[in-house]
C-alpha cells in the first residue's frame, strides 16, 4: 500500500509526459540512464514538492562527452532545436556548465540541455542556492536538503550577491521559499548545518523511481553520483558557500 501511494505521489512518467509523449518516456529514460543525464532545476523541485509550474522547462544536465548522444535522442523524439550550443553565463547557470542548447518539445514545452565539463552532480552542487539542489537520475530522485527545502520551505543562497544579480532570490521567494542569506540566521534555526555531506547520506531525501520502464539492474545505486561529497562553509564576510571534498 505504501509503495502504491509513493508511486502515485512521485510519478516520474506522468511528469515527463508533460514534455515527452507518454509512449516515448521509456525510451527517454533509458537514454537518460545510458548518458548519465540528470534532471534538475524547477522540474526536480516540482517533482519533490508535488507542485506544478505550468511554464517551467525541463533542465537536462549531461557531461560533454555524452551531450551529442542526448541531443540525438531528443531529435529522435521530435524535439526541435531552437538554438545552437552557446556558452553559458556563470551568473545564470552553474559555473561548471559550459554550454546550453534550447529545444521545443513535441508538447510545446521548453527543454534545456546544459552541458557540463565535470560530472553533472558536481555542476548542480555549484548552483546558486540549496532550493535547486534536487535532481533525478535514471533510477532515483535526490533532494540534498530535503528537510529545509521541502518541509520548511527554506533556501540557503550561496552566491555573494544573495541571488539578486540574476533574479534567483525573487524567483524562489515568489514560489514560496524563504531566503536564508547568512550563517547566523541558519545557526539560530539549527538548519543547513556545516557538516561533511555525501549524496545519499542520512540527510538526503531519496525516492526510488519506478523502474518498470527502464532496463538493466533495478537495484543500481548510482555509483558516479553517490560518491560526490561536499560541505557548507562560511566565508570571512559571513556568506555560506559549498566546497567539494
Amino acid at each position: 500500500m505504501v509503495k502504491k501511494y509513493l508511486r502515485g505521489c512521485y510519478d516520474i512518467e506522468k511528469r515527463l509526459s508533460d514534455f515527452i509523449p507518454i509512449a516515448n518516456v521509456a525510451y527517454f529514460r533509458e537514454a537518460q540512464r545510458a548518458t548519465g543525464t540528470l534532471i534538475g532545476g524547477s522540474f526536480a523541485l516540482q517533482f519533490f514538492a508535488r507542485v506544478d509550474y505550468k511554464t517551467s522547462d525541463l533542465d537536462l544536465y549531461v557531461h560533454q562527452l555524452f551531450a551529442e548522444d542526448l541531443i540525438t535522442v531528443l531529435h529522435t523524439l521530435g524535439c526541435e532545436r531552437l538554438s545552437p550550443q552557446e556558452p553559458v553565463a556563470p551568473s545564470v547557470y552553474s559555473p561548471m556548465a559550459n554550454q546550453v542548447t534550447n529545444f521545443l518539445s513535441p508538447t510545446a514545452r521548453a527543454i534545456q540541455v546544459v552541458v557540463t565539463y565535470c560530472r553533472p552532480v558536481q555542476a548542480i552542487l555549484a548552483y546558486h542556492s540549496t532550493a535547486v539542489m534536487n535532481f533525478l537520475s535514471g533510477w532515483y530522485g535526490y533532494s540534498l536538503y530535503g528537510t529545509e527545502t521541502l518541509d520548511d520551505s527554506l533556501s540557503m543562497y550561496l552566491c555573494f550577491d544573495g541571488g539578486e544579480r540574476h533574479g534567483a532570490k525573487s524567483k524562489y521567494e515568489q514560489r514560496g521559499w524563504r531566503t536564508i542569506a547568512d550563517r547566523d540566521t541558519a545557526n539560530k534555526l539549527s538548519i543547513f548545518t556545516p557538516l561533511p555531506r555525501l549524496v545519499g547520506d542520512e540527510k538526503t531525501w531519496i525516492v526510488k523511481l519506478d523502474a518498470s520502464t527502464t532496463y538493466g539492474v533495478h537495484g543500481y545505486q548510482d555509483p558516479f553520483i553517490r560518491d560526490a561529497s561536499w560541505m557548507l562553509r562560511v566565508s570571512g564576510s559571513g556568506h555560506s558557500y559549498i566546497s567539494a571534498l
